[in-house]
Parts: C-alpha cells; sequence; structure tokens
C-alpha cells in the first residue's frame, strides 16, 4: 500500500470511532432531555418562557 491509502485508510477509522463516540453522545443527551421533561425542569434552562420562544436547540440528526 501506498503512504497516501494506509493515511486515507486510518482516517475512515477515525470517522467510524467518531461516529460511534457521536451516537453515544446523541443518546446520552436524549436521556437526559427525557429526564429533565419528566421534572418538568426543561423549559426554565433551555427556553425563555417570559417571551416563548426556545433559547437552545438541538439538532440530533446526522
Amino acid at each position: 500500500m501506498t503512504s497516501e491509502t494506509e493515511e486515507i485508510k486510518k482516517l475512515q477509522e477515525t470517522i467510524s470511532e467518531l461516529q460511534v463516540e457521536l451516537r453515544f453522545l446523541q443518546e446520552t443527551v436524549g436521556v437526559l432531555m427525557g429526564a429533565m421533561m419528566e421534572d418538568g425542569e426543561s423549559e426554565d434552562i433551555f427556553g425563555n418562557t417570559e417571551a416563548g420562544n426556545p433559547s437552545f436547540r438541538l439538532n440530533m440528526g446526522m
């Protein structure tokens, strides 16, 4: 293999590892958001209740 091919393979492995970590973080945030919704505190932390506009948004899609 050439040096360039080996570098591409390493980068692909790194991307795969990062995708696994991202999925884990997304699941963790989802669990935390769910727990906060159950407690009824999500509006206080993630939204501006006076204006009625959310001040914090998460994009969970990939």
